[in-house]
């Protein structure tokens, strides 16, 4: 079987050689795999409406938690029912796609596209949508307030704060 999917990838990961490589082997295997690569606040959701626009219904949200809310934001506000998402975990936490069973090897989270898709509940909160969760407070403040990298040197497990999906 072969897919025709989008990736849309966290400009963070631009450089990601683990990500190029993957990008690569999928394509010579005969796969229709393009990516765009985010640059500003926007772009993932102009990304998806493009996508949809040239009849991509498989996206790839290439990043962390911040990053499919933005991909999975975007496909719900296209009333579409006939889309499907998939998750190349780059984050720092990765809380969804640890939740659901996404290996974090590159390779091995493509290879998921051919897997038949798993239903999954998106909540809508007034005109935002989210799939893990929507957090206030003291945790959000945590989250937006706390530098790249000391997210990256203490990891996921140390910011249990570090949730991307903030609408309350």
């Amino acid at each position: 079987m072969t897919t025709k999917s989008l990736l849309v990838l966290h400009g963070k990961q631009a450089a990601n050689e683990e990500v190029r490589h993957a990008v690569m082997d999928w394509r010579e295997q005969g796969h229709d795999l393009a990516v765009r690569v985010t640059w500003e606040a926007g772009d993932a959701e102009r990304y998806v409406r493009e996508a949809l626009d040239l009849g991509y219904t498989t996206l790839i949200a290439g990043g962390g938690d911040g990053s499919v809310r933005d991909i999975v934001h975007a496909m719900m506000a296209s009333d579409r029912d006939d889309l499907s998402l998939a998750i190349l975990p780059l984050g720092t936490a990765n809380d969804f796609a640890t939740a659901a069973g996404i290996p974090d090897a590159i390779a091995e989270a493509l290879a998921l596209l051919e897997s038949p898709a798993t239903p999954s509940d998106v909540i809508r909160v007034n005109d935002h949508y989210f799939l893990n969760m929507a957090t206030g407070g003291f945790g959000t403040e945590v989250t937006t307030q706390t530098s790249e990298e000391l997210k990256s040197m203490l990891g996921g497990g140390r910011l249990s704060a570090n949730r991307a999906d903030t609408f309350l």
